[in-house]
């Protein structure tokens, strides 16, 4: 026998009211606001930040006390400071906020008392839209302490204000927090039903498109609880447009609904399409709370429905990690028993009452209903163990609870199915008979066709257990003739729903037809009116015309005479004009000489400069060779190394079609080439270039090029000792629009110990601060294995300082 009736899908319908804080400031932005909340002056401003700052921690509190009571204090130095200030918006949001945490830790007392202080203030400063929504939020606090009339007598005066004042909006507003006044069953909902359908219509007088989305998503809740599918479809369907002609993107709610109501129609493939769809866009969207804990709830039951309950275990495990992460004690007991009932399904009945009792005794029952069906989930539970002992206490206590019940209570349905179970498990067949007896004329009563079905299968399992065989197939065939009929009902249910839905449908193309025809006459009627009203001013026109026919003709012949004049004085001011902008080529095309006339000689100068560089270079090399110091040709050849890198840049500038920018991708790869063959015969080194497509100005070039020269010298002098061989990274890389980072690392020895290179007086090392402080960069160096030299700098004007340093310098 399946369990899969103790999958109980108590999805809260969370319909809560107006909200006046409803959008959650980014934790970044929070974090911000933390960091300079102490900063700012005890004014109005700082009021608001409290404010945030309470408003943010209270929607991330999600019912949890520390966070509640971190958000309470913000709060109240918000309410302080206005107060001192005087300030008396800040005082009256404070007040509502304070209200709203409070509601939120259940302090429904103290709640009401902040709202009505709110009203108050409200009242005094005549600021009627927040006295009506103080109203509604007063209405929400009481409605959740149970004092519904005195709830409904301040949705009255929100009302009133709202109606004054043509705020169609708050009016809306209000009509549905009256129809939260109402329950989620019998003739309650139908008044429910009612009161949302007038709210709807104020938000869309008031074009409020949202709204009239979340309004249409809670109405298909709503029909669905009232069994009118189709209807409930119809609205959903409405819902999902609104969300995507505004581009909302938060619909897993309605995504979750629509698989909810297919899988009641017993479409479980398409229940299970659209709830992992829902799952899906929640999860992409990171979407945490308690509504993700519905949606895994739901799609958990689709699967257990498709007998998929390894699968159904997993979602509904998810959904209870979320219930239990928001402390929400009546999600957690609801999906202890969903959990349950799967873990049962799975043949693991000690791990389901190990849950049972793990919840009952942290969330003991609160109510009869409660207790009813908790004591029915351990009866069931130890029936499986075949405790019978145990079973039996947990069966009396049952039928001891179903004494306080009324007959036709729908709370018997689940006792007489664990009840009759229990008693043919544990062989008390004729206690079992007479359970059976009162089941089926409690079905009959209420017209209960599942539990009618079931009292066969039961007699038939007792039959079967005494060896009364003859009775036992008649009431197995009697059981199947039933479950025929359910099945039979259950798609006589689908296809009056879908036939509603599609008579729905066809009545809103009826009206939208007529209203396009009644339209289309208006039209019509007003383009006739027109047509005459234009005949009218035509014959008119016509009389007036041959009147002013003879004053148009004398008034044409003035304009004429003025307009030869004036043609004359034109063609004069047009040869000036023309004569000016001769004038004006003449001389831009001696600007452009100009132009290319200094780039001629710029060239020629960087021509010039790379000759005279390349001569200091002949000359240091006559130098070498009347030399015998070893030291004295290392710094020779340094700095004939120095000097290359400098004719490099003139060498680059002169060779480029402009002057102005140095390819430096090609200009560190020549100088890495020349610097590798003038140390060719010291070791072998190997280079890695990750060089970007960097153009930069001469003034930056050059610094650079030294400094690169210097690091590769280095590396190849102290880097790699005894003939070591090695490798040297360069990297220059733009990081931002006007930001680069000039890398150069190799692996050899490093530093030595006692080495420090900001206190070092090396020329290198000179070299290497001087032309980094005249490029304003931010230099590293570092030593750990081998030496890294970064320097981050921006192409940007050097200072004037700098400027004037040369490469003397």
């Amino acid at each position: 026998m399946s369990h899969c009736r103790h999958i109980l899908l108590h999805v809260c319908l969370l319909l809560i009211p107006y909200n006046l804080y409803s959008q959650q400031i980014p934790r970044s932005e929070a974090d911000s606001l933390l960091s300079i909340i102490h900063t700012t002056k005890l004014d109005s401003n700082r009021v608001k930040i409290w404010i945030e700052l309470g408003q943010f921690q209270m929607q991330k509190a999600r019912g949890v006390k520390a966070d509640l009571d971190s958000a309470s204090t913000y709060v109240q130095k918000a309410y302080e400071l206005s107060r001192q200030l005087k300030y008396y918006a800040g005082e009256c949001r404070s007040l509502n906020l304070l209200g709203t945490i409070s509601h939120e830790a259940w302090e429904l007392d103290q709640s009401i008392a902040y709202h009505k202080s709110a009203i108050e203030l409200y009242r005094k400063q005549r600021d009627w839209k927040g006295e009506a929504e103080s109203y509604l939020l007063l209405a929400w606090a009481r409605r959740d302490k149970g004092d519904v009339d005195e709830a409904r007598k301040d949705i009255q005066k929100a009302i009133a204000l709202s109606k004054d004042n043509s705020d169609q909006e708050g009016m809306g507003e209000a009509y549905i927090e009256w129809g939260n006044t109402y329950a989620n069953f019998g003739e309650e909902l139908n008044e429910k039903i009612n009161y949302y359908q007038e709210g709807l219509q104020f938000f869309e007088s008031a074009g409020d498109k949202m709204r009239q989305a979340n309004v249409h998503k809670d109405l298909g809740d709503l029909y669905r609880l009232q069994g009118s599918t189709g209807q409930a479809l119809l609205e959903l369907r409405k819902s999902l447009a609104l969300y995507r002609s505004i581009g909302y993107l938060h619909v897993q709610g309605v995504y979750d609904l629509l698989g909810t109501l297919f899988s009641e129609l017993g479409e479980y493939e398409e229940g299970l399409k659209y709830g992992l769809l829902a799952v899906q866009t929640a999860e992409t969207l990171g979407d945490t709370t308690l509504q993700l804990s519905t949606i895994y709830n739901r799609l958990g039951a689709t699967y257990s429905n498709l007998k998929q309950y390894q699968k159904a275990h997993i979602y509904f495990n998810k959904a209870m990690h979320i219930a239990q992460k928001c402390n929400d004690r009546s999600s957690i007991i609801k999906l202890t028993y969903n959990i349950t009932s799967v873990l049962n399904e799975l043949g693991q009945p000690n791990a389901s009452v190990q849950l049972l009792l793990s919840t009952a005794e942290q969330y003991p029952p609160q109510n009869n209903s409660d207790s009813i069906i908790s004591t029915s989930h351990f009866l069931l539970g130890y029936t499986l163990l075949k405790k019978h002992t145990i079973a039996q206490r947990y069966f009396k206590q049952l039928i001891q609870l179903s004494e306080k019940l009324g007959k036709r209570e729908f709370m018997h349905k689940i006792i007489y199915y664990d009840v009759i179970n229990f008693l043919v498990e544990s062989k008390q067949y004729a206690l079992a008979k007479n359970y059976s007896d009162e089941f089926e004329e409690y079905c009959r009563a209420t017209n209960y066709l599942p539990g009618a079905s079931q009292v066969q299968f039961f007699r038939f399992k007792l039959d079967s257990m005494q060896a009364n065989y003859p009775s036992a197939i008649h009431h197995y065939q009697q059981y199947k003739l039933l479950q025929d009929s359910l099945l039979n009902e259950t798609k006589n249910h689908r296809i009056a729903s879908l036939e509603v839905l599609h008579e729905i449908e066809k009545k809103e193309k009826d009206i939208q037809l007529k209203e396009q025809n009644i339209k289309a006459l208006t039209k019509e009627r007003i383009l006739q009116e027109q047509k005459i009203k234009q005949d009218r001013v035509i014959r008119n026109g016509i009389i007036g015309g041959a009147a002013l026919l003879l004053i148009l003709l004398t008034v044409i012949y003035n304009r004429y005479r003025s307009k030869q004049q004036s043609n004359k004085l034109l063609q004069a001011q047009q040869d000036t004009l023309k004569e000016q902008q001769q004038q004006i080529q003449e001389k831009n095309q001696a600007l452009e000489q100009l132009v290319v006339e200094k780039e001629r000689l710029l060239k020629e100068i960087h021509h010039r400069v790379k000759n005279n560089l390349q001569l200091v270079m002949s000359l240091l090399n006559s130098q070498v060779a009347s030399l015998q110091d070893k030291v004295a040709l290392s710094a020779i050849q340094d700095s004939q190394n120095r000097v290359q890198a400098m004719a490099l840049i003139h060498q680059k500038l002169y060779q480029a079609e402009g002057v102005a920018r140095i390819p430096m991708k090609a200009y560190i790869e020549e100088l890495v080439a020349y610097l590798q063959d003038s140390y060719t015969h010291s070791r072998k080194v190997n280079f890695k270039l990750l060089i970007g497509q960097i153009e930069l100005d001469v003034n930056m070039s050059v610094p650079l090029g030294l400094i690169i020269n210097e690091a590769i010298t280095n590396a190849f002098k102290y880097a790699f000792p005894e003939e070591n061989s090695g490798t040297v990274l360069i990297g220059l890389l733009q990081k931002s629009d006007t930001s680069y980072e000039l890398t150069i690392e190799d692996d050899g020895v490093g530093f030595p110990k006692a080495f420090d290179p900001l206190q070092s007086r090396s020329l290198g090392m000179t070299l290497i601060h001087g032309f980094s402080a005249q490029l304003d960069a931010e230099l590293n160096l570092e030593s750990n294995q081998g030496v890294k030299i970064s320097l981050v700098f921006t192409d940007e004007r050097l200072s004037h300082i700098q400027n004037k340093v040369d490469y003397a310098y």
